[in-house]
């Protein structure tokens, strides 16, 4: 499924900040966040009770992905 343009462009920039931050700080403690939140985000979302709490929690869950593969994009 292809999001609307401005969902895109949001979505891009917030991966391009998170990639810069892998390259300005200590990526170590770059990833190891985006690991937690990733975590905590999935278990979020496993008690999730209703569609709107899903989506929220899963709303996050690119961030800490983008913070994870900040790794690799510098």
């Amino acid at each position: 499924m292809c999001l609307p343009w401005p969902h895109r462009a949001r979505s891009r920039a917030a991966a391009d900040a998170c990639a810069r931050a892998g390259h300005y700080y200590n990526r170590a403690w770059v990833i190891s966040g985006g690991c937690l939140i990733w975590g905590v985000v999935t278990v979020g979302f496993s008690l999730a009770r209703t569609l709107r709490e899903g989506i929220f929690f899963w709303a996050f869950n690119g961030l800490g992905l983008a913070l994870v593969r900040a790794r690799g994009l510098l």
